[in-house]
């Protein structure tokens, strides 16, 4: 499970080799990183990073799915993984973030 991250430069659906943190879904049907995709609708973004066209909303939801597999994944084979900055996946406990059901980027 590799992450879409906004780099300098980069848009949030841009290919880069890390784990996703924080999976979620946006208006687009597109799974993000939370971060990269806040950040690309802070930015004043009305349209998808991937597909340039306007979203319904800029609200997004957990994907628990991406997450999960994401989980076992690194479970498996943790060692030759390069982990987003912070993350100690010694002390993953599998568990989801307690958050709402749908969650408002902004």
């Amino acid at each position: 499970m590799h992450a879409s991250k906004s780099a300098a430069g980069q848009k949030p659906g841009a290919c880069v080799q890390e784990i996703f943190k924080d999976p979620v879904v946006a208006a687009d049907g597109f799974t993000y990183s939370r971060a990269a995709i806040g950040k690309w609708l802070e930015d004043g973004h009305d349209t998808s990073p991937m597909n340039n066209l306007p979203l319904d909303h800029k609200y997004v939801c957990p994907n628990m799915a991406v997450r999960r597999e994401a989980l076992e994944w690194m479970k498996a084979d943790y060692r030759n993984v390069s982990y987003p900055d912070g993350y100690d996946p010694s002390s993953f406990d599998g568990l989801p973030p307690q958050v709402g059901e749908h969650d408002a980027v902004m």
